[in-house]
Parts: structure tokens; C-alpha cells; sequence
């Protein structure tokens, strides 16, 4: 009867958990969209004369098929593609949008009542957690290289508990404060893996041996051969 009401038809997602933009069961449009939405058409309204109430039914065609290909399944949108911004484009290979990423999928675990997480750099971590060591990945995020950026935010976000779990070439670089894993911000591996290999008895042969190595891989097998792994 009066007012602008905005919700989701075919092909849009809803919200089954807390700490996304909107609330829980409603349609995922976000904040940005709804406003633009409202004004438009409020204005058309005022033009045209019309005080009454409008239902607005937003719908995607192949909207749940699409969001199989996105984020959506992992922060339990349901049911089709978000309505996000001005353009509904993201470039997901862009820093920024990746750690916003990182950041809602820790909201949302943070806010379903989570008080541990788990932080995997890529697929290594991922395999391994689920298939070694037979982890849950319910509450498991990724972070790519950005692992200094996932700690932050998961403690920013009241995580008591933080478990790490990836291939040693990623995680080594957290030695020396590399907080951002990817090659162009630095490498170090090897000189990391040398310190740590020389403060725990390692020999001139042995420390060669592993600044001569191409891959983390071939050091820890060196290093364990000599009895120093553990």
C-alpha cells in the first residue's frame, strides 16, 4: 500500500546466516543496489504523480546455475548471484577483492558463532587438512598469499583460535616477516630455511646444500637426511 519494497525472484540468492550486508532470508541484494533502486524509482513515482506502493522483483536468468562458478556457496548465499554494487562486476584477481573475500567469509563464520578457523594459502593446505589430517572444512577459509591479512582479520573478528596449514614455500616466508607470501614482494625461502637450519646445529656442507637447492622440497629432504628436521 505504501513504500518501496525490493526483494529477490529467480536466479537471486538469499542470506541463510548472519554477518553479510543484509539480514538473514533476505533477498542478496545489497545495501548500494537497494538505495539506487529506491531513488530511481521514487523519482519516476514523483514525476508520474503516483504516492502509492511499489513491489519491486528483481530476478537473473540462469542465476543459480551462475553461482555455482562463484564465492556465493562458500559464504552460503543459496539459490543464485548477489546483487552487489553499481556495476555487479568485481575483478576478482585484484588484491582489494581478495581480501574483502578473506574478510566476509571470517565475518560470516564469525558471526554463525565460530571461535576457531582454519587458514589455508591454496590447494596444498586445502587437500592436506581434508585428507591427511581429516579436518572439518566447514570452517576453513582461503587466503592465497595475503596470510598476514587473513591472521589480522580473524583477530580482528575475536578468533581464539587460528590454525594454519599449507605447503612449507608459503609458510617459511612467515620467518622473516613476510606477511604477504607472493614472489614479486620478496622470496627468502632458502636463507630462512638456512638460519633456522644453522641455529639447530646444521654444518657449512648441509647450509650449501640447501642454498643450492630450487625448491623448499629438496631442502627438508636434505635437512632431514642429516637428522635435523624435527
Amino acid at each position: 500500500p505504501q513504500g518501496i519494497e525490493i526483494d529477490g525472484g529467480e536466479g537471486v540468492g538469499r542470506v541463510p546466516k548472519a554477518g553479510l550486508d543484509q539480514p538473514v532470508g533476505a533477498a542478496a541484494i545489497n545495501s548500494t543496489p537497494r538505495r539506487m533502486i529506491t531513488e530511481a524509482v521514487a523519482a519516476v513515482c514523483s514525476e508520474c504523480g503516483y504516492f502509492g506502493g511499489i513491489r519491486i522483483t528483481i530476478s537473473i536468468p540462469e542465476g543459480a546455475a551462475l553461482a555455482q562458478k562463484t564465492f556465493n556457496p562458500r559464504i552460503g548465499i543459496v539459490g543464485g548471484l548477489s546483487v552487489i554494487g553499481t556495476t555487479g562486476i568485481v575483478e576478482p584477481m585484484s588484491n582489494a577483492a581478495l581480501v574483502d573475500t578473506i574478510r566476509l567469509e571470517l565475518s560470516v563464520l564469525s558471526a554463525g558463532g565460530a571461535e576457531g578457523v582454519l587458514l589455508c594459502p591454496g590447494n596444498y593446505g586445502e587437500d592436506f587438512s581434508r585428507d591427511v589430517l581429516r579436518l572439518s572444512m566447514k570452517r576453513q577459509v582461503s587466503v592465497s598469499n595475503f596470510i598476514g591479512d587473513g591472521i589480522e582479520a580473524a583477530v580482528s573478528y575475536g578468533f581464539k583460535r587460528i590454525l594454519l596449514v599449507g605447503h612449507i614455500g608459503k609458510l617459511v616466508k612467515l620467518g622473516i616477516g613476510a606477511h604477504n607470501t607472493h614472489s614479486a614482494y620478496g622470496d627468502g625461502r632458502m636463507e630462512t630455511l638456512i638460519a633456522c637450519a644453522l641455529e639447530c646445529g646444521a654444518d657449512v656442507d648441509l647450509l650449501r646444500e640447501i642454498l643450492n637447492c630450487v625448491t623448499t622440497d629438496a631442502a627438508l629432504q636434505a635437512i632431514d637426511q642429516r637428522g635435523l628436521l624435527e
